[in-house]
C-alpha cells in the first residue's frame, strides 16, 4: 500500500484537497469554482453512503475505517489513478483522444486526424480544462498551446518547482 499516494500537505495532489489558504490562489479564476463544486459532489456521496450503507451494515463498513478523510482520501487516488499506466504517461488536453475501457483493454478513439509524427494527446472526457486543473494538476502540461482562465490571487517567490 506505500505506492499508493499520501496527498498529506501536498499542492500537487487535486485541489479538491487544497486548503482553504491554497485555494484561495485560484479565487476568480474556473478552477476555483471547479475545484468547489468537485469537493461538494464527494462531501454529498459520502453523505449519502454514509447515511445509508455505511450506518446500515456497519458491521461490514466499520466507522473507524469508513472516514469522510479516508473517502476524500479514495477519490483523490481515484481522481489521479483513472486510467492504467500507459495511458497516464501520454500527454492530456481537454478534448483530444477519447480512452474508453473494454473488458481488460482500453480502446482510443481520435477526434481529428493525426499527421504521422504529430503529438497525440489523451482527454480525461469531456472535461473542462478547469476540472481537469481541480482534478489532475498536470495541468500546465495538458493545456500547452491553449487559453485558459486561471487567476493567481497572490504571487509569491519560487519554491523550488
Amino acid at each position: 500500500m506505500r505506492s499508493l499516494p499520501q496527498f498529506d500537505g501536498d499542492v500537487s495532489g487535486p485541489s479538491f484537497l487544497w486548503t482553504e489558504d491554497e485555494l484561495e490562489w485560484l479565487q476568480g479564476s474556473d478552477g476555483y469554482g471547479a475545484a468547489a463544486a468537485m469537493y461538494n459532489t464527494i462531501v454529498d456521496e459520502y453523505v449519502t453512503l454514509n447515511e445509508s450503507l455505511f450506518q446500515e451494515h456497519s458491521e461490514k463498513f466499520p466507522s473507524s475505517v469508513f472516514t469522510f478523510d479516508h473517502f476524500l482520501w479514495g477519490a483523490a487516488t481515484v481522481a489521479s489513478r483513472a486510467y492504467g499506466d500507459d495511458a497516464e504517461g501520454r500527454n492530456h488536453r481537454a478534448g483530444a483522444l477519447q480512452l474508453t475501457r473494454f473488458g481488460n483493454g482500453i480502446v482510443a478513439y481520435a477526434h481529428k486526424h493525426y499527421d504521422v509524427g504529430e503529438q497525440v494527446w489523451v482527454s480525461y472526457g469531456g472535461k473542462s480544462n478547469a476540472e481537469l486543473l481541480s482534478q489532475h494538476l498536470n495541468f500546465l502540461k495538458m493545456v500547452q498551446g491553449q487559453d485558459s482562465k486561471i487567476h493567481a490571487a497572490r504571487l509569491s517567490e519560487p519554491t523550488g518547482f
